[in-house]
C-alpha cells in the first residue's frame, strides 16, 4: 500500500465513523418498543430537529472534506466517546419512560410524570442525549464552524419543542407536572 493510499484511507475513515453514528441512530429509530398509542402534538418539531440534525451532519462532512487537513487523534476518540454516551443516555431514558416513550410529543391515556432513572435528575435527558450526539459529529471531524452553526440552530429548535412539550404536559397532567418542573431542572442536574 503506497503512502497516497494510506492518506486516502485515513481521510475517509472519519466520515465513515460519522456515517456509522448515523446508521446506528437509524437502526435505533427502527426498533419497535411496546408503547401505548397516544395523540401526537406539534409533529413539525420532530421534522425541524431531524432536518437540522441532518443538515448539520452534511455541513460538518463538507467542511471536513473541503478543509482536507488531518484531525488530531484525540478529537475522533472524544467524538466516539460522546456518541456512545449519547446512545447510552437515550437508552436508559427510554427504558425509564417505558410505554410513555415516543419520538413525538405524544400524550397517552393515563399519562403520568416519570420521576425515576435519569428523570429524577433532569426533565429532558433524551434531549440532552440528542445534543451530545450532535456535538459528537463536529468533535469527531474537528469541524468547528459547521458544528457551531448546527448546534445553535438545533438549540433554538429544541427550545421550541421543549416549550410545546412542557405546555402539553402542563395541560394534560397538571399539578404533578408543575411540581416536577419546580423540583427538577430541565437539562442540567443540581448537584
Amino acid at each position: 500500500m503506497s503512502s497516497l493510499d494510506r492518506i486516502d484511507l485515513a481521510r475517509w475513515l472519519l466520515p465513515a465513523i460519522v456515517a456509522g453514528f448515523c446508521l446506528a441512530r437509524l437502526i435505533e429509530l427502527r426498533l419497535r418498543f411496546r408503547v401505548q398509542p397516544g395523540t401526537v402534538h406539534a409533529p413539525w418539531t420532530l421534522h425541524l430537529l431531524t432536518s437540522i440534525g441532518v443538515l448539520t451532519t452534511v455541513l460538518c462532512l463538507a467542511e471536513y472534506l473541503y478543509r482536507g487537513t488531518a484531525v488530531p487523534l484525540h478529537f475522533p476518540i472524544l467524538g466516539i466517546a460522546l456518541a456512545v454516551a449519547a446512545f447510552a443516555l437515550r437508552h436508559y431514558s427510554r427504558k425509564a419512560l417505558a410505554q410513555f416513550w415516543s419520538i413525538h410529543i405524544e400524550v397517552r391515556d393515563g399519562h403520568a410524570v416519570v420521576r425515576h432513572g435519569p428523570y429524577r435528575l433532569i426533565r429532558h435527558p433524551i434531549y440532552v442525549a440528542a445534543i451530545i450526539e450532535l456535538l459528537a459529529i463536529p468533535v469527531t471531524l474537528a469541524t468547528w464552524r459547521a458544528g457551531a452553526v448546527g448546534l445553535v440552530a438545533y438549540a433554538i429548535a429544541l427550545g421550541c419543542r421543549v416549550r410545546q412539550e412542557e405546555k402539553i404536559m402542563h395541560d394534560t397532567v397538571g399539578a404533578p407536572w408543575d411540581d416536577y418542573c419546580r423540583e427538577t431542572p430541565a437539562f442540567f442536574p443540581r448537584w
